[in-house]
């Protein structure tokens, strides 16, 4: 069920991104808190999102895990 969940949200990024929404910092809250919870890793993060989602990583103390290897 999670699994289903994180797919889910990733897919709605997805779709706020592909529409050129600017809600980039909102969308990064999604794929850090999944990065921090191990369901994904940094690599799996869209390339227009790693900026934001690497500077939310390293404001927690996880900057870590801002590593391109899965």
């Amino acid at each position: 069920m999670r699994d289903k969940l994180a797919r889910l949200f990733l897919s709605v990024a997805l779709f706020l991104l592909k529409r050129g929404d600017t809600m980039f910092p909102r969308i990064a809250v999604i794929y850090v808190t999944f990065i921090i919870d191990g369901e994904i890793s940094y690599a799996d993060v869209p390339a227009t999102l790693k900026p934001e989602v690497k500077r939310q990583l390293e404001l927690l103390g996880c900057g870590h895990l801002a590593t391109e290897t899965a």
